[in-house]
Formats: structure tokens, C-alpha cells, sequence
């Protein structure tokens, strides 16, 4: 699925240009960070792709993680 320029905008809005809380991490091993778990969520819906996510918990300096996909996949 390739995004359309609406979904494009709205991509380039989500993604933190620093690392943030919340980090996908891509098949090629690149990193994308978002402000929040909805925008990681939306990042998928966008692209349809399956991510991985890492939330990191800055009060006890632990890193969570779980696969986000799309629906019926």
C-alpha cells in the first residue's frame, strides 16, 4: 500500500524528528519515532505495514514491546 499525499502529510506530522517515547522499528532496521501509542497505531493503518513498536517507561527505565498490524492480517 503506498500512502496517497494526504496520508504522506499526516505521517510526516506523527514522526518525532528526535527519539521520543515510542519507536517503530522498520524491516530495514531503520527506526521511526512518534509522539504516542495512537500515532504508532495510525502509522500502521497508514502504511499497512507491520511494526514492531518499543514503548520505553521512564519511571522504572524499562523498555516494553509488542507487533502492531493491520487488521485481518
Amino acid at each position: 500500500m503506498t500512502p496517497n499525499s494526504q496520508q504522506s502529510e499526516l505521517l510526516r506530522h506523527i514522526q518525532s524528528p528526535k527519539p521520543a517515547r515510542y519507536q517503530l522499528l522498520r524491516a530495514d532496521g531503520s527506526k521511526v519515532h512518534v509522539f504516542c501509542a495512537y500515532d504508532a497505531l495510525l502509522y500502521v493503518a497508514l502504511t499497512g505495514k507491520e511494526v514492531p513498536l518499543e514503548a520505553w517507561k521512564a519511571a522504572v527505565h524499562q523498555v516494553n514491546g509488542l507487533c502492531e498490524h493491520k487488521e485481518g492480517t
